[in-house]
């Protein structure tokens, strides 16, 4: 397992770019409605914000959660990561501050394996396992 990110052209199937690097295992991934910026959450419990362009991290690696991160999403006006764990909490992120807002969501006793923003942003969806 080479634990890296890439993007790809859907019409050509190439390679474009670099591979992002800095994970040490299974990562999701997302990218931001302005393709400026790649979100990678990771079973090392970290998620890095990449510059899409470059293939740099464009922060320190965003620590909150005490279980790898199973699931990362970005708000459609690119403003707000999501990102849900093993450690059953959902944390909303600021992308530019890369600080956490409010409190650590919870609610659900399992795992947080999959988030989504609703398109206004208002609004939160979990599937827990």
């Amino acid at each position: 397992m080479d634990c890296t990110t890439r993007m790809w052209d859907m019409e050509t199937g190439k390679a474009l770019g670099v591979p992002f690097r800095g994970h040490s295992s299974i990562v999701s991934v997302a990218i931001s409605p302005d393709g400026k910026r790649i979100v990678c959450g990771s079973g090392d419990n970290i998620m890095w914000v990449w510059d899409a362009e470059t293939g740099e991290a464009v922060c320190i690696p965003l620590r909150g959660h005490t279980g790898p991160v199973h699931s990362v999403t970005i708000s459609l006006d690119g403003k707000r990561i999501l990102s849900g764990s093993i450690d059953t909490t959902i944390l909303a992120w600021d992308i530019e501050t890369r600080e956490t807002l409010g409190v650590p969501l919870h609610g659900h006793t399992g795992e947080a394996w999959s988030v989504v923003i609703s398109s206004d942003g208002k609004n939160i969806c979990v599937w827990v396992g």
